[in-house]
């Protein structure tokens, strides 16, 4: 936190009605749009030294340093910016203003440049589709360089397509398989346990059957 007077607030606001109308709304767009990179202080018998870096409006990666002094009452003696309006030693520059405009927000927090760590990233999250639903049927896949209707795409290796034996290789290696809990199981209809049960006793059970029906 900035140790300036409470009148500085005061000081800064009157020095910036000096400014013409455009530049002081300017100061406040540039601020809250976060140009203002740095800001550093270093107090002395004499005054304070304000020392800002802020990112030029047309060229973000064109960085203006900015000077200011400030006496004991937080009056503004002294301000410089490296632009071309900002000749000190009374610069009336926008970056000047920007920088005296954050001053004045300093016990609410100084907003400045979010660094890279200070944002979150987002390369993992999915981006929102503003197209109209597809059907899983219509849906396109990339395969070798070219799209492929989802309807013709098998996903068999070629030379098991036509292998009349394979599904019913593949539905034994997923009923052994030890994952509990696998999607495919849900096409596997339920296994019969009254047959599994008397499955040895067909016999007796035909002739019950039988005898039961010519009664």
């Amino acid at each position: 936190m900035f140790q300036i007077p409470d009148v500085t607030t005061l000081n800064v606001q009157n020095f910036l009605g000096l400014f013409d109308q455009t530049v002081q709304k300017k100061s406040a767009d540039l601020y809250f749009g976060r140009f203002t990179q740095t800001i550093r202080f270093s107090s002395s018998s004499s005054g304070t030294y304000i020392k800002s870096r802020v990112s030029a409006e047309i060229t973000k990666s064109c960085v203006y340093c900015v000077d200011i002094l400030l006496d004991v009452h937080g009056v503004v003696l002294e301000s410089q910016c490296e632009c071309t309006a900002g000749a000190g030693p009374n610069a009336h520059c926008k970056h000047v203003a920007v920088v005296l405009f954050a001053l004045t927000k300093k016990k609410d927090g100084i907003i400045t440049k979010e660094t890279c760590t200070q944002t979150l990233q987002t390369f993992h999250q999915v981006k929102s589709y503003g197209g109209s639903p597809v059907k899983m049927q219509h849906l396109k896949i990339r395969s070798e360089g070219y799209l492929q209707a989802m309807a013709q795409f098998d996903p068999r290796p070629e030379e098991l397509r036509m292998n009349v034996q394979y599904p019913h290789q593949f539905r034994s290696v997923l009923i052994k398989s030890p994952i509990e809990n696998a999607t495919l199981r849900q096409h596997i209809a339920p296994a019969n346990l009254w047959a599994y049960q008397h499955d040895y006793e067909f016999y007796d059970l035909t002739a019950c059957s039988s005898s039961k029906g010519s009664r």
